[in-house]
Formats: C-alpha cells, sequence, structure tokens
C-alpha cells in the first residue's frame, strides 16, 4: 500500500507527533506486556518489538531486563529510537534495525522468546501478508515462545471507535485533528491526519497523513494464529474499555 511509505517515511516527522501522545502511557503499557510475559513463562530473554515505531515499549522493557530487538520500516523512527534508548540509559539493552516487517525473517538472526506487535501494525496490505508474517513470527521464536498483540483495533468494537472520536486532540504545541471513516464491504478504517502547530495567534498547517487498515474481528484473528501454528493462551474481553490484546504460544 503506498500510504504506509508515505506516511510512515516520507512524512515520518508528522506522523511522529503523534508518538508524543503514546509515550504519555508508554511505561503503563510496557509493565502491562512485562505482567502478561511472566504471567506466561517468559521471565527474561529476548524480545522482538516489530514495528517499533520510536522505540517507546522498547526501551522501557528493556528497562524491565529483557534484551529487545525493535524493526521499524521507518529510518526516522528508528533513529529516534536510539536516541530515546540512549536517554533512558538502555543502549546496551537494546537493537534497532530499518526494515520491512513483511521480510522479517531476512532482518534477524536469532530465536526471540517473545514477539510483540504493539498498536495498530497489522492489517496494512491485506489478509495473506498478515497470516504469512504469523507464520514466519512463528518460525523466529523459540520453542513455547509468545507472540503478544497489544493495543490493537479490533472490528468488534467499531462502533465504539467511531463514536468516541474526538474532534481535535492537543499534543505539546500540536494540534491533531483526526476523520475516521469506515468502510463495511472492506472492512478497512480509513484515517486522515491533520496536523496544526499553535502558534500566539494562530495555528500553522503542517501538513497531513492518512492511514488504510484492515479491521478484523476476533474471529479472524484466532483463525489467522492458529493457522500459522500459534496456540491461543488468552485475550481481553473486546467489551473491555482497556487496550484490546491477544496472545498465543508456539508449541512447536
Amino acid at each position: 500500500m503506498e500510504w504506509v511509505f508515505d506516511t510512515f517515511i516520507s512524512k515520518a516527522d508528522l506522523f511522529s507527533i503523534l508518538f508524543r501522545m503514546k509515550w504519555i502511557k508508554a511505561e503503563k503499557e510496557a509493565e502491562e506486556i512485562r505482567d502478561l510475559l511472566h504471567k506466561h513463562g517468559v521471565e527474561k530473554g529476548n524480545v522482538l518489538d516489530l514495528m517499533c515505531g520510536d522505540g517507546r515499549i522498547s526501551v522501557f522493557l528493556a528497562k524491565c531486563g529483557y534484551d529487545v530487538v525493535g524493526i521499524d520500516l521507518s529510518p526516522s523512527f528508528i533513529e529516534r529510537a536510539v536516541k530515546n534508548a540512549r536517554k533512558h540509559g538502555v543502549l546496551g539493552k537494546t537493537v534497532f534495525i530499518i526494515g520491512d516487517a513483511r521480510y522479517v525473517d531476512k532482518f534477524v538472526n536469532r530465536e526471540f522468546d517473545a514477539v510483540i506487535i504493539v498498536w495498530q501494525s497489522i492489517g496494512y496490505y491485506d489478509k495473506e501478508t498478515d497470516l504469512n508474517l504469523f507464520k514466519k513470527l512463528f518460525r523466529i521464536v523459540h520453542p513455547d515462545g509468545l507472540l503478544l498483540i497489544y493495543d490493537f483495533m479490533i472490528r468488534d468494537k467499531i462502533n465504539e471507535y467511531l463514536s468516541n472520536l474526538p474532534g481535535y486532540f492537543l499534543i505539546d504545541e500540536f494540534a491533531v485533528r483526526a476523520e475516521i471513516n469506515f468502510d463495511e464491504r472492506e472492512s478497512r478504517l480509513l484515517i486522515n491526519w491533520f496536523f496544526y502547530k499553535m502558534e500566539k495567534v494562530r495555528m500553522k498547517f503542517l501538513g497531513c497523513s492518512k492511514a488504510c487498515i484492515i479491521l478484523y474481528t476476533l474471529r479472524e484473528i484466532i483463525d489467522m494464529l492458529s493457522s500459522a501454528g500459534w496456540r491461543i493462551l488468552e485475550y481481553r474481553d473486546p467489551n473491555s474499555r482497556r487496550p484490546f490484546y491477544i496472545i498465543a504460544r508456539a508449541e512447536k
């Protein structure tokens, strides 16, 4: 999809404004991710943070004692991730790689105890692409390794997403307006973000970026993971107001 490269590479500086919002809860989310990994037997070891963005989760998992490899398509995001790791004193516990997640097996040469996919980082292309990704992740984890998909939008909650959409939200000196529509036939969430910088007497328009993301139902996610060899361990009730997650084990 052309929008992926436009949003995350050509307009990476714009999208990075949204990361400022995600950092607010990053430590708390990383702690829940740590607790889920602990619960299912991964209390230490190597974690792959797939589509890691600017490293907000990688940094805090490294602080929890994990050795973290982050992969992202965007050179700009990876540069920011390295800076954030340095700022938080975890450069020695993190490695960040520029790479397309669809070819993750080309970028790593180790097996992982767990793979995490945080925020809306699947559904960018098509179902076949996501199924193939889950199969590749199955192959690069240790026997009994975990896959955790966290803070993930599912179709079961589309009405809630649309009804709770704010017109504007403020992030430091920036304002962001989001226009969201849902294509029921294609099950794709269509998002346009408009970015502004607040100045003394006006808001300066910085630009816009977009996304076109498949929303899977919980049943579809379970079926894809199962087809790729993963055994579902647990998931959060889709009716919960807390971030949705699903966690699975690679029983080889």
